[in-house]
């Protein structure tokens, strides 16, 4: 059987994770979420103090991050979860992840996760940059308000609750940094398939994945 590699883009709080996570426990695949390698820089800076300049980097590479199954991040052999998780953790993950150097050195962390077995791999440039060649491609979206609302509904209860007018703001300057950054702008790939989520639910996005990846096989 062929290695599968599955890249799923799109915005920030899609349903990119829950819906990759949950197929590929379907389908026995490996599920790699990005976006926790810039969220591990972000909480390595804010811990340590680090600044914004030329010299990040460099800082950062002293540091070991893994990505492991279940979501399993280990930054200098620590496990962390909900702290990476924070929407003051998202935001400057956003911030940061527009810095070139900063960038190449997230891809190499990515792809070295996902160079065994079958993968599913969700991020905000896994069809183009991370996984160009992946056998599936989808861009998942939704409206701002939609994707807010599934934020505030996940968070609510938790100790990182923030109030649904927070978190709707939050997500459309994440937006607008994601797709006018200089480098690697949030974009849709020419080959990729476009869904989206406002009117369907999460079950049907998945089955709709699901169908496309068994048809890769």
């Amino acid at each position: 059987m062929k290695k599968i590699n599955v890249a799923i883009d799109g915005p920030a709080a899609s349903g990119k994770s829950s819906i990759s996570k949950n197929i590929a426990d379907k389908l026995n695949f490996l599920y790699i979420n990005t976006g926790l390698v810039y969220r591990s820089f972000a909480y390595l800076l804010k811990i340590h103090n680090y600044e914004i300049n030329s010299s990040l980097v460099n800082k950062l590479k002293k540091h070991e991050i893994q990505l492991l199954k279940n979501e399993i991040t280990l930054i200098d052999g620590k496990k962390e979860f909900e702290n990476l998780r924070k929407e003051e953790i998202g935001i400057l993950a956003s911030k940061i992840s527009s810095i070139i150097e900063i960038r190449k050195y997230a891809v190499k962390i990515q792809q070295k996760a996902s160079s065994k077995g079958n993968v599913i791999m969700d991020g905000r440039d896994t069809t183009f940059r991370i996984l160009p060649n992946a056998q599936v491609k989808i861009y998942l979206d939704s409206s701002s308000e939609i994707r807010a609302n599934r934020r505030y509904l996940q968070l609510k209860g938790t100790k990182n609750e923030s109030k649904y007018d927070d978190i709707l703001k939050q997500i459309k300057t994440r937006d607008f940094r994601d797709k006018n950054r200089e480098i690697d702008p949030l974009h849709i790939s020419k080959d990729s398939i476009y869904i989206d989520s406002s009117n369907i639910s999460i079950k049907e996005v998945e089955k709709i994945i699901y169908n496309l990846i068994k048809e890769a096989e």
